[in-house]
């Protein structure tokens, strides 16, 4: 066998690049002694990235002339015109002046990832050879293409996206269920015809008179058009580019990096906010792990991880006190990055949804917190379903989630199924079904050691005199199980009312949860400090959610027990219960109860609704609702959330 078999023919074009139309170039330097390495010669610099050998299978044309059908094609109008003679050279028998907008948008894919590394004098004039886009799309798809070849090497966009970002600010408030299908573009093009637009502002490509394309789901790519599997007609185009965005996650061009949600500097300050102050409630990273991976900038290499931290924007805007805030946020700027985040979050889970991870249940349980705090009912339900999915898919509701999990994995496993156990039992409250059974397996509750002390193949013990923050998770952890299984039992006597029940068993199990209770609640001190700077002050976060919770516990058992004996509640005990809670909580710095969010004001809202159903008179509003209630309006008037829309 000759030596140069296995070298690139000299002066050919890969089938690879004659497709995409851009310049075959041959390998240089250390990149052909990899490719040698690997056996991947022949290979071009386009096939050596995507770890591929370059073929030549293409046969030129057949000369002649075209066919009567390209012919007519080819004409612009019926209108009288002068002849014109006919071409010698054929035709693309595929060119039209009015093109289907799956083919559009995969034209589009297909420029924005694979300009990247061209020269600007390769990059075509024309987007595809089967789409021929109008003269404004044109210019603006080259204009792109060659800002793409000049910086896709560094993927210096940021400043470019920002720009057009702030161009196309979007007017609110925001329609209902806006976020349930939410998901952007895949390209630079898309995002510039997008640019965030809110419903109302998205035109129907049927119905766009201006010539103007406008997104509402991923862009067709590549890969689809390469396979040229058709979709059926009954798929709607959501469903059509949504398959199709599934088929391009393995390239790393082909989604926007954090910066569109707002500059690195934004982003990097709501994460440091959550850090300090929402991550003792929700511990869903490893605080010496994640500051390496922000240190390394995963979220350029990782888009699950680019989601997480949309979701920890998002949440921590929910969330906190709008005096952590700052003066350069004001609400109307807040409302804007909450929409950005919201999106660009739900477009990677969509876009990665079948290679579930670690880093996308904490994404999704982030946004199933902030959706409740936006009052956005079907995504609260479509990402509460998407959550038990990967609870159980990832198997984080066992002990060895994974073979060979390190300790700081196991440990982020349990932290995040009890963390989805919280949520769901708190949805079940208010009449949700309860998705987690602890017949189906639960892992151990986390361990009450803070993150510095934990490595990946061993802890150290939490000094003591030195409180852990994990100690109120595990604390909070303990009472929503107790919360779960009386739900659970209160709800299967109800299906079985009608059948022989052991009341007698139920009431002595509602009278030890309740002691229980009392005991993980006696052992939780009250600081009453409002100041930031105290080493301790998240302190005060965990305790209004610990006896908010308690509190919600004792209601919830108080309900079972008069299912269980009727006449035996009695609006007394109910009021004498909420008045020890709401002496604890208002003691608490009001910033500390703020912090919860959503969790605490729904929880309040529910303690409401329970002292006036069982009061003699709604109408005659009693003393301690009215406690409730201002202490609701205190929380809901400090918080940096931007208000619902109608």
């Amino acid at each position: 066998m000759p030596a140069d078999a296995g070298k690139r023919p000299s002066n050919k074009v890969c089938d690879q690049c004659r497709r995409q139309k851009v310049k075959c170039k041959e390998l240089e330097g250390f990149n052909a002694d990899g490719a040698r390495h690997l056996n991947l010669e022949p290979t071009c610099q386009r096939c050596y990235r995507r770890k591929e050998r370059c073929t030549f299978t293409y046969s030129p044309k057949k000369s002649g002339r075209p066919s009567s059908v390209h012919t007519r094609m080819s004409r612009p109008s019926r209108s009288p015109s002068p002849v014109q003679p006919v071409p010698t050279t054929p035709l693309n028998p595929t060119i039209r002046t009015m093109a289907n907008i799956d083919e559009i948008v995969s034209s589009l894919a297909v420029v924005s990832n694979d300009c990247s590394g061209a020269d600007p004098d390769s990059i075509p004039a024309q987007v595809s050879g089967s789409v021929t886009l109008p003269v404004d799309d044109q210019e603006n798809v080259n204009y792109l293409a060659l800002q793409g070849a000049i910086d896709g090497a560094n993927n210096n966009r940021t400043n470019d996206l920002v720009s057009a970002l702030q161009q196309c600010t979007p007017t609110f408030q925001f329609p209902p269920d806006y976020f349930a299908n939410a998901t952007l573009p895949l390209n630079i093009a898309g995002w510039r015809s997008h640019a965030f637009r809110l419903p109302g502002e998205i035109r129907p490509s049927g119905n766009s008179t201006s010539g103007t394309i406008f997104f509402d789901t991923p862009s067709t790519t590549q890969a689809l058009a390469e396979g040229n599997q058709p979709q059926p007609r009954s798929n709607s185009p959501s469903e059509t580019a949504i398959l199709a965005s599934l088929k391009a996650t393995n390239e790393p061009e082909s989604f926007m990096p954090i910066d569109v949600i707002a500059p690195w500097s934004d982003v990097c300050f709501f994460l440091s906010l959550h850090m300090r102050h929402q991550h003792v409630l929700v511990p869903i990273v490893h605080k010496s792990s994640f500051a390496s991976d922000l240190l390394h900038r995963r979220d350029q290499r990782d888009e699950t991880f680019r989601g997480l931290l949309a979701s920890i924007v998002a949440y921590v805007i929910c969330q906190s006190p709008i005096s952590l805030m700052g003066e350069q946020y004001s609400r109307e700027r807040l409302k804007r990055i909450l929409f950005r985040a919201h999106r660009f979050s739900r477009a990677c889970q969509l876009r990665n949804s079948h290679q579930p991870s670690l880093s996308m249940l904490g994404s999704v349980i982030l946004d199933l917190i902030s959706t409740q705090a936006t009052h956005n009912l079907t995504s609260t339900d479509m990402l509460a379903a998407e959550a038990r999915r990967l609870v159980y898919t990832l198997r984080v509701n066992q002990t060895e989630p994974k073979e060979g999990m390190n300790l700081i994995e196991r440990e982020i496993c349990h932290r995040m199924y009890w963390e989805v156990v919280a949520i769901e039992k708190t949805l079940a409250l208010n009449g949700a079904p309860i998705m987690l059974l602890e017949m189906e397996g639960v892992p151990p509750l986390p361990m009450a050691v803070d993150d510095e002390y934990i490595s990946e193949e061993s802890y150290f013990p939490q000094p003591l005199g030195k409180r852990s923050y994990m100690t109120g998770f595990v604390i909070v952890t303990q009472i929503f199980r107790l919360l779960g299984q009386c739900l659970q039992r209160h709800r299967m006597f109800l299906c079985e009312k009608d059948q022989s029940t052991d009341t007698e068993s139920s009431l002595r199990w509602t009278e030890q949860t309740l002691e229980e209770l009392e005991t993980l609640t006696n052992d939780v001190p009250v600081i009453v400090t409002s100041d930031a700077a105290q080493p301790e002050s998240w302190w005060g976060i965990q305790c209004a959610n610990i006896h908010i919770t308690a509190l919600c516990v004792q209601f919830a058992c108080i309900d079972f027990r008069s299912a269980l004996s009727p006449g035996y509640d009695s609006p007394p005990q109910r009021q004498i219960t909420a008045r020890k809670a709401y002496d604890i909580l208002s003691s608490i710095p009001i910033e500390c109860l703020a912090s919860n969010g959503q969790s605490v004001r729904g929880k309040i809202l529910r303690v409401v609704l329970s002292l006036l159903s069982f009061a003699p008179d709604p109408s005659d509003i009693s003393g301690h609702v009215w406690d409730w209630w201002n202490l609701y309006h205190s929380v809901h008037f400090i918080q940096a959330m931007p208000e619902a829309s109608e």
